[in-house]
């Protein structure tokens, strides 16, 4: 695929990801998806100041993107600080040492090569980060296109979805105490979802390369260090990927190992 065919995908995902439809709630789905960094930059001025990006009617959770490392950095606590740039765009990234190294894998990369990143935006201190879990080099030059691909299979299949529309009620009901249900507090429809999301990135997390080196496997301590959750919270999470078949726990209290995918998917 030449450079004009790449162009023309591109071209394509961030028209299809623009537009939000009027009327709807976005939808919150927990698919890790493949972003440009300029459909980002577009997410966060749509945000004007809040703290959710929407993308295609689609709240964004876990995403990838593929770029080259363009500065890095690494402060007193070992946290990496780096910008990552595309045919696109620029953004800057943040991301955590493994307890095993005190290292992070863009530590390790050359500036100027080509990276895949994944992870979830998050607003510190009024300013845009990526949250990085992941990190590697790009050996193959065709992992680009594909990248762009599946950008743009997955904006399409976002735009055939439902949309998540707003209930209208005409006369509320009446409930206990003499509250109508417009006056009574909502009982957070959004655990679930945010649940969801968060198993999901601690087995990204548990699937990292450098972390399957170890036999026994992440610490609940330190995943709740990189995604910047109690510890409490992700223990209870690694309790339920246990009962579900998806990791386990291992010698030393408190660690846990993915199954990995080959076997979740027996």
């Amino acid at each position: 695929m030449n450079r004009a065919q790449e162009e023309r995908l591109r071209a394509i995902a961030l028209q299809i990801s623009r537009s939000p439809a009027r009327g709807c709630h976005p939808r919150k789905l927990n698919n890790l998806v493949h972003l440009t960094i300029e459909m980002i930059h577009e997410a966060i001025e749509r945000a004007d100041g809040g703290y959710t990006l929407v993308i295609n009617n689609t709240v964004v959770g876990t995403l990838k993107l593929c770029g080259k490392i363009q500065t890095r950095c690494t402060d007193e606590d070992d946290m990496t600080s780096y910008t990552i740039t595309d045919d696109t765009g620029t953004i800057g990234g943040i991301m955590w040492p493994n307890d095993m190294t005190g290292k992070t894998a863009v530590n390790d990369m050359p500036l100027g090569s080509t990276a895949i990143v994944t992870g979830g935006m998050v607003k510190m201190d009024g300013k845009w980060q990526l949250n990085t879990y992941q990190a590697h080099a790009v050996t193959d030059e065709n992992y680009i296109t594909l990248h762009k691909l599946q950008m743009v299979t997955e904006q399409l299949d976002l735009m055939r979805l439902p949309l998540a529309q707003e209930p209208v009620k005409e006369h509320p009901e009446e409930l206990e105490h003499g509250e109508t249900e417009d006056q009574r507090l909502p009982e957070n429809p959004e655990s679930e979802d945010t649940s969801t999301k968060d198993k999901s990135d601690i087995l990204i997390i548990l699937d990292d390369p450098n972390i399957k080196m170890n036999e026994n496997g992440a610490s609940v301590e330190y995943v709740a260090y990189r995604l910047g959750k109690e510890e409490t919270l992700i223990a209870s999470l690694m309790e339920e990927l246990v009962m579900e078949g998806l990791a386990y726990a291992t010698g030393p209290r408190g660690y846990y190992r993915s199954l990995g995918d080959s076997q979740r998917e027996r």
